[in-house]
Parts: C-alpha cells; structure tokens; sequence
C-alpha cells in the first residue's frame, strides 16, 4: 500500500466511529430515527476509483449549475446522463421533478428563483 494511502487509512479508522457516532446522533435528533445499517468507509486512490470519480464528476457539473448558473460542464456530460432528479423544483409537482431525455435538466428550464442559490 503506497504510503499516503496507508496514512489516510490509518486516520481515517482512528476517527471513524466517532464521525459515525456523530453522524448517528445528527440523524437521530433531527428526524426521530436510529440506522441500523452498517457503514463502510474506505480510503482509496483515485486510480482505484474509476467509477466514483465519475459520479463525482458528474455531481460537480450539477453544483456548477445549481450554485454558479454555469452549464457548459453539465451540458457537455448531460447526453450520458438517463435521469436526473431536481429536489428544488417544485413548479410541477410537490414531489419534485425527475429530468430525463424527454424533459431535459438545462440551465433555461431552471426556475428563475433557484437558478443561483
């Protein structure tokens, strides 16, 4: 293991269960509820990855659009992307709106007062 992944590794299992204590407690007290599931957290490299760097890419196209109003990075991945759900947009429905080929999530079809957060 090269050695800053054994670094990270190593704080991140020093510190882990009191994130997780944290993060239990956070939900607990703000919705009522206690999870049962298991969390594994693991270091990695990026080369080690690939299919998390891109989602994170992904995800940091759709910040761009969201907090910045700037589409150039999503409109470039937007044609690989099935579906997209946009949890502030309630002008059709209270349950949200779910973006998809035939209704596409573009900078234009924002509503104007989330377009900049």
């Amino acid at each position: 293991m090269p050695e800053l992944e054994r670094l990270l590794q190593e704080h991140l299992e020093k510190n882990i269960d009191l994130y997780k204590q944290k993060a239990i407690h956070a939900a607990a007290q703000t919705w009522g509820v206690r999870s049962k599931t298991t969390i594994r957290i693991r270091a990695s490299t990026p080369r080690d990855s690939g299919g998390r760097q891109t989602v994170d890419y992904f995800q940091c196209t759709l910040q761009r659009l969201y907090e910045k109003g700037e589409d150039r990075f999503w409109e470039a991945v937007r044609p690989q992307a099935k579906l997209a759900y946009d949890m502030d947009d309630v002008r059709v429905a209270s349950h949200r709106v779910y973006s998809a080929p035939s209704h596409p999530l573009t900078l234009a079809a924002r509503p104007k007062s989330s377009r900049r957060i």
